[in-house]
């Protein structure tokens, strides 16, 4: 995570909005680079949004990612441009129903604080403001790896809207990756990447 990468990060209460871009720094925790923000007083009702440019991706003749356009890697493979987009709820009744109006977005149809384990959360998928049918939603903690082939993945229907099963108390990673070809940018990527998250802990 790089913080002069962050296009925003938005504090959203049932009351007010505010931008945290301001201070944005990058930092370390558990080894990891992140972006932290300046310290803000949260009541634990607080949706937060950001949008992040993850820029131009493409293999080179090695096989190796390199951060890159094609200008720079004239024979490589795999290109692409990845925008990414997330939500964060830190509490209950925090404006979790809020449509933001990102390029992909994932929009929970109950209050995912409330559904208790052995229930299934309801979350719509859009992509440019519309319903996103047969996309494959995963479902993880943002903490244990887990095996490509093992991560619960479960498909929206002609809605847009994936049933999710909540099995467990602790925190939840929602995602959905959605590629777009050809690129909008096509003299620098093949692709555009679209990744969405939903995190909020039960």
């Amino acid at each position: 995570m790089t913080a002069d990468k962050v296009v925003d990060i938005i504090e959203i209460t049932a009351g007010a909005r505010r931008s945290l871009l301001n201070g944005l720094e990058a930092a370390t925790e558990n080894g990891f680079t992140v972006a932290r923000t300046k310290p803000f007083a949260d009541g634990g009702h607080t949706l937060l949004a950001a949008r992040y440019d993850n820029g131009f991706w493409i293999k080179n003749t090695d096989g190796l990612d390199r951060n890159a356009t094609r200008r720079f890697v004239p024979g490589g493979t795999d290109s692409l441009w990845s925008g990414k987009f997330a939500k964060a709820i830190t509490g209950p009744d925090a404006p979790w129903q809020e449509v933001l109006g990102h390029e992909l977005e994932i929009v929970p149809l109950a209050d995912p604080i409330k559904v208790k384990p052995g229930e299934s959360l309801l979350v719509k998928v859009l992509f440019r403001g519309k319903p996103l049918p047969g996309a494959e939603v995963e479902r993880g903690d943002g903490v244990t790896a887990m095996p490509e082939n093992d991560i619960p993945r479960f498909t929206t229907d002609v809605d847009g809207v994936a049933t999710i099963p909540i099995v467990q108390t602790g925190q939840h990673l929602i995602v959905i990756d959605h590629k777009v070809t050809p690129s909008a940018t096509p003299d620098q990527a093949g692709t555009d990447m679209f990744v969405a998250t939903l995190w909020f802990v039960r």
